[in-house]
């Protein structure tokens, strides 16, 4: 079994905390009389295109056996754990990752292929486009932004007339575009200087951080955001960088990473667990109703119960209900 990467399990694991973030920001209440709520949804919903880049990055491989073992073998996607009727009411609402996820990882092998067929130039030539598209649509949504807080009309009608000729969306299909980023990442290094990759970074970083204060001023962004797609790349590029070298460190991150999937089919619960403790003492209810100074170390406080009870019903859910399923599977597989 190749051994785990911590540097990216490190990174699985903060993006799963921020799933618990954003789920939880109603409940901290405005702070001086401006609503927190959009500034840390926005922030740290950066979550959604890392989770479907992480996905990517370890889905585009050369296949080591055959394309049923591989269908057969989501070990990591936690959707026999539970009962069949209560699964398919929030399946396509809350566990909207689950089925968006499925059919790009069913595609992996084959886009795979074709990928690696790409010559260096193409594959420049490729991201270059994908680049262009979304930095116009990026303004597009910015400019709609200040028609909004101007008044002139313009600026939102003559984007959304362009638009109908320039596409903002050169890959459809939503987070297919992130998943895909997944293998073009990992060419990067090869085919661009250290100093461009910093750059990118950069940008990438700011735009990031540019969306979610934006948002406090009545930014609407696209879905996904386009400013996500230079900072999943900037996130990617650090991590990239990050060495852990502690070994007892290393496994409690990744033994936490491994249960990604399961804390993020129960964090809705827990987060209402929670939340619904502290609401019975009239505390964290979206209002301010007590100081700032007090809330946000509470809200800290919450998050974090939140993150650590759906890491530990993740904990008995995987070892005695997914693993024995899968495998018992794979066993049958096998055969």
């Amino acid at each position: 079994m190749a051994k785990r990467l911590a540097n990216w399990d490190l990174l699985r694991t903060l993006a799963m905390l921020f799933v618990v973030i954003v789920h939880s920001s109603q409940y901290l209440g405005p702070v001086y009389g401006i609503e927190t709520r959009p500034f840390i949804s926005e922030f740290a919903l950066i979550c959604d295109p890392i989770f479907f880049v992480l996905s990517g990055y370890f889905a585009f491989r050369t296949l080591k056996k055959t394309n049923a073992k591989y269908l057969l073998n989501f070990s990591e996607i936690p959707i026999k754990d539970v009962c069949f009727n209560w699964f398919y009411s929030i399946l396509f609402g809350g566990w909207w990752f689950v089925p968006a996820l499925i059919p790009f990882l069913v595609l992996a092998p084959f886009l795979f292929t074709m990928f690696e067929a790409l010559s260096d130039f193409q594959c420049k030539l490729l991201m270059k486009v994908v680049a262009l598209f979304t930095l116009w649509g990026a303004l597009c949504t910015v400019l709609q932004w200040i028609s909004t807080l101007t008044g002139i009309g313009s600026l939102n009608t003559l984007p959304g007339l362009l638009s109908g000729f320039v596409p903002t969306n050169p890959i459809p299909g939503g987070y297919f575009m992130y998943f895909c980023l997944g293998y073009f990442i990992r060419r990067m290094p090869s085919l661009y200087s250290v100093e461009f990759l910093k750059r990118i970074a950069t940008l990438g970083i700011v735009g990031w951080l540019f969306g979610a204060v934006a948002a406090l001023a009545g930014y609407v962004r696209s879905d996904p955001s386009y400013l996500w797609l230079f900072a999943s790349i900037g996130i990617f590029l650090v991590f990239d960088k990050i060495q852990i070298t502690d070994e007892c460190a290393s496994k409690i991150i990744n033994w936490t990473a491994k249960r990604s999937y399961s804390i993020y089919l129960l964090q809705y619960t827990t987060i209402a667990i929670v939340y619904g403790i502290f609401n019975q003492f009239g505390i964290l209810d979206g209002t301010a109703n007590m100081a700032f100074w007090i809330r946000v170390p509470l809200q800290a406080i919450a998050v974090s119960l939140s993150w650590l009870f759906a890491l530990g019903g993740a904990s008995i859910v995987d070892s005695l209900i997914l693993e024995p399923i899968q495998n018992f599977c794979k066993m049958k597989l096998k055969r």
